[in-house]
């Protein structure tokens, strides 16, 4: 009508989880595994895996803090941090890894844990909860690139471990693409006989192995209330156990966390990638670039002799 006027609100907020085009990250999927070749040695592996070393050692691989996709500059921050940065930090630890199961023996079973922000991002340059990141590169690439990664590296594990069990580990960054991630490769490896994913997918995660519990979530929850609530969410798995961890991720420093709790050890496992421009501008710079693996005996828990291993980045 002549003379009326409207008054109107607009609510703008970056998109969530429930709005994540979770079909574009199927078709990057689809994409790179349509490209991707299985060579005939690991079409042999599928076929049925191979038992080496003695399955009363387990080499755990806690999941790897990557960020894939972070973008820092040395003229900004005190390193160079870029996708094949982190691909070269990657293949370090695999390399690593690889090198000391071989040279101590203990080749028998493996569990690799997949998350804990080994993406930077979602699709949308953001954190799960919104926070705008500094990215290089498109989504596509990123998550084509993780594929790459990972895909790899497991082709690399089948023939050195008799059985590999495969866990998801959500970190605060990037929880879909890393559930994505973690689908698509179960898919990827659904033949191979030593390969074994679970289809739990809840951010707090329990793993036996004889006598040994192995507990992990990524850590950025409140951490006192995390360990006290591990015994009653998994009464089971705590029982039957006597050497038992707790595995952190999220605050990119070894020794933030070694404690020693009824009955329970809490570490925080370091990240290998670099400070970005928020890090550096608040000042949490110098931390150790590595990333930690352990070997336990199936009835003696954590090898002493052994303990664990460190896949320590290059300085510039």
């Amino acid at each position: 009508n002549p003379g009326t006027m409207y008054e109107c609100y607009v609510s703008i907020k970056p998109k969530g989880m429930s709005d994540m085009r979770d079909v574009d990250y199927f078709n990057a999927a689809k994409e790179f595994f349509s490209a991707h070749k299985i060579d005939e040695q690991t079409k042999a592996q599928f076929k049925g895996g191979k038992t080496f070393g003695t399955n009363e050692y387990l080499i755990e691989i806690p999941a790897i803090e990557l960020h894939l996709g972070k973008r820092a500059h040395v003229t900004d921050t005190p390193e160079n941090y870029d996708i094949k940065d982190a691909e070269q930090c990657f293949n370090k630890i695999f390399d690593t890894v690889i090198d000391y199961a071989e040279a101590i023996g203990t080749k028998g079973n493996c569990l690799l844990v997949i998350g804990n922000d080994f993406f930077n991002a979602e699709f949308n340059n953001q954190t799960t909860n919104g926070t705008p990141q500094q990215n290089d590169g498109r989504y596509k690439k990123l998550f084509i690139k993780g594929m790459e990664l990972y895909t790899n590296a497991i082709e690399r594990l089948i023939p050195i471990f008799g059985n590999i069990d495969v866990r998801l580990c959500q970190g605060n960054h990037a929880q879909s693409a890393e559930f994505y991630l973690y689908h698509s490769l179960s898919q990827y490896f659904r033949n191979a006989k030593n390969v074994h994913f679970s289809d739990n997918y809840r951010t707090t995660q329990a793993y036996v192995f004889g006598d040994v519990g192995i507990f992990f979530t990524h850590g950025d929850e409140n951490e006192k209330r995390t360990i006290a609530s591990i015994p009653a969410e998994f009464p089971e798995e705590w029982g039957k156990t006597k050497f038992r961890e707790l595995h952190l991720g999220h605050l990119h420093k070894e020794g933030a966390t070694i404690t020693e709790m009824g009955g329970m050890i809490t570490r925080r496992i370091p990240s290998p990638c670099a400070a970005d421009d928020w890090h550096y501008n608040k000042r949490f710079i110098g931390n150790q670039r590595c990333h930690q693996f352990f070997v336990w005996h199936k009835t003696q828990g954590l090898d002493r002799d052994r303990k664990s291993g460190s896949a320590g980045m290059p300085r510039p």
